[in-house]
Parts: structure tokens; C-alpha cells; sequence
């Protein structure tokens, strides 16, 4: 019996497990047996962490196997599950990443959800570039944070155009 956590931030799910529970696992193979949407439990991604005294250490395996350097949703979900019996608001934890720690602090928690920010350090690559969308030009900003980001400039779209581009 494997003892998992699911957790969910912002549109991305993810599978916690401690890296004890699964020593001596092909973890590429549990992360595309456990993710699997159909067959398995499904989720984006499996994080495998230890315990530390200031929060945990992980590594993030993608749905397919791969791995990840991070995720800012699934080292916000890692920091929810290590501080839900804590009552505090501002509780911290450090995360350990294969891109760095990441310090979290709880700013919020209403019910189960729990809300915090992310010192998620300085962008590598950072660069400006344009993309053409169907007819339209976009003006991106592209960066990695330990996986690769891009941010649309200019004003929100409204739904219509947000489905369109997406």
C-alpha cells in the first residue's frame, strides 16, 4: 500500500509522496503509472519529497516521466501539505528544488485552502520576443524559473480572445 497526497494549485494537480515510501522505485515509471489519466489516479506531475527541519526537499517528475526543476504550483501544494496542521497564518517553509529553495510563506488560509507567496529567485534567459497568433502579433516576455515561462503584454484578454489565442 503506497500512501499518496493529492493537491491541486491554479489548474495543476500533482501526486506527494515521501521518498521513503517509494526507495528503490523506477519513479519515471510510477509518475507515468500513478498520472495516467485513464488508468491510473491522473495528475500533471509526482513529487517526491523528504521531510526537513525548515520544510522538505523534492523532486518533481512530469506526467510522462520526465523531470521538472519545478513547478511554483506544485512547491505551493508541498508547502500546504506540510503545514496544514499548523494553525498560523504566516507560517514558512523552505523547499528545496532542483532549481534552488524556494521560501514559502502562508498568507492566508479559509477551510482546507490555504494561499501563499513564493520566493521563486531571478529568471534565467530572460528575454522579449513576438509570437504571431492567427492574424494577431503578441508581445511576450519568455524566462525560465526552473521551467520555461511566458507572459502576455498588454492587457488582460477578454474570453473570446483568450480562446482564440489559446
Amino acid at each position: 500500500m503506497l500512501s499518496l497526497t493529492k493537491a491541486h494549485a491554479y489548474g495543476n494537480d500533482f501526486l506527494y509522496v515521501r521518498e521513503d515510501a517509494v526507495e528503490g522505485s523506477d519513479l519515471a515509471a510510477l509518475a507515468r503509472e500513478l498520472c495516467e489519466r485513464h488508468e491510473g489516479i491522473g495528475a500533471d506531475g509526482l513529487v517526491v519529497y523528504t521531510p526537513t527541519p525548515d520544510g522538505a526537499s523534492m523532486r518533481l517528475f512530469n506526467a510522462d516521466g520526465s523531470r521538472a526543476e519545478i513547478s511554483g504550483n506544485g512547491v505551493r501544494a508541498l508547502g500546504a501539505i506540510l503545514v496544514r496542521g499548523v494553525a498560523e497564518v504566516g507560517a514558512q517553509v523552505v523547499v528545496t528544488t532542483e532549481a534552488g529553495p524556494k521560501p514559502l510563506t502562508r498568507t492566508a488560509v479559509v477551510g482546507s485552502r490555504q494561499t501563499f507567496r513564493a520566493a521563486m529567485g531571478l529568471p534565467r534567459d530572460l528575454r522579449r520576443a513576438s509570437v504571431r497568433v492567427g492574424e494577431e502579433e503578441l508581445a511576450l516576455v519568455v524566462m525560465d524559473i526552473g521551467n520555461p515561462q511566458v507572459v502576455l503584454l498588454g492587457p488582460l484578454p477578454d474570453r473570446a480572445r483568450f480562446a482564440r489565442l489559446g
